[in-house]
Parts: C-alpha cells; structure tokens; sequence
C-alpha cells in the first residue's frame, strides 16, 4: 500500500477502493451491512457504485485505516473474475498521481506509473467519470462521499 501511495504521490492515509466479485466475497470483507448497504449491492452492482463499509477483522490494517473499507463490484467481467481468483484483496485505484487527471485509455498513463505497476487491465476507453461512493448508515440514510455515474 504504501508503494501504491508513493506512486500515486498520495499523503493522505486515506484508503484505496478493494473490488469484488460478488456480494458474497464482500460479506467476508466486511462487519456487517448496515441500513440499505444490501439493497444499494444488490441494485447497483456490478456496476459504478464503491460502498463504503465498516471492516471485518479479516481485512488487514492498512486496508481499513479508519475502520471502513471501499468496495466495489466492478461492471466489467474479467475484473469480477480477477477479484473472485486471486488469495486477498484486488485493491485497485484510477492510474494517476493524486489531484491529476485520470487517463481514459492504457495509453494515457503516465510511463512513471506503468512502471510501478505489477499489472494494468486494458479495459478499452473508459467513460472518464469515477463511481459514485456512497457511506450507507445503520439508521437508513446514506451519505454520498463521490457523485459519479451512480445516481444517488
């Protein structure tokens, strides 16, 4: 993490978005899904929404610095599956330094931060608008962190 940190010139502690493949690969992710956490999953995912849940202890440390943890299911398949496959957690941030522009394309990324990558996924062109993240409340309510292309 803290390389991933570096490459992305972030100084935050601030947490990085973990994928999944389903919601039964989050249920083990997390400590519970409070208020409509369930129901946005099931509505939205796969697809462009990163929720933003209290951790289980399973999730090590530096994933949940302040006790929560983002995940997402993503729309695209081989992501689903890649999450699904590999022992852990698929962390996954946009391919940019912290405050720049993210790249719509593989061959937009900045050359610094292929090279401090173990992988990057050609998805095609991407839309160019991040996910909606949203923190859903233990009293109903939900708080939107991010507005993407979710509709909240």
């Amino acid at each position: 993490m803290e390389s991933l940190r570096r490459l992305k010139r972030a100084l935050l502690p601030r947490g990085f978005i973990v994928l999944v493949g389903s919601l039964d690969q989050a249920g083990v992710l997390v400590a519970g899904l409070p208020g409509r956490a369930a129901e946005l999953a099931r509505q939205a995912w796969p697809g462009p929404l990163t929720l933003v849940l209290p951790a289980s202890a399973a999730v090590p440390e530096i994933l949940r610095p302040d006790g929560l943890i983002a995940l997402r299911c993503p729309a695209r398949r081989l992501l689903r599956e890649l999450a699904l496959a590999i022992p852990g957690a698929l962390v996954t941030t946009s391919a940019n330094a912290a405050g720049a522009l993210a790249p719509r394309t593989l061959e937009e990324v900045d050359p610094a931060i292929l090279a401090g990558c173990a992988i990057a996924v050609d998805g095609g062109e991407l839309a160019g608008e991040p996910s909606t993240v949203v923190r859903p409340e233990a009293d109903g309510r939900i708080t939107v962190l991010r507005r993407g292309l979710w509709p909240v």
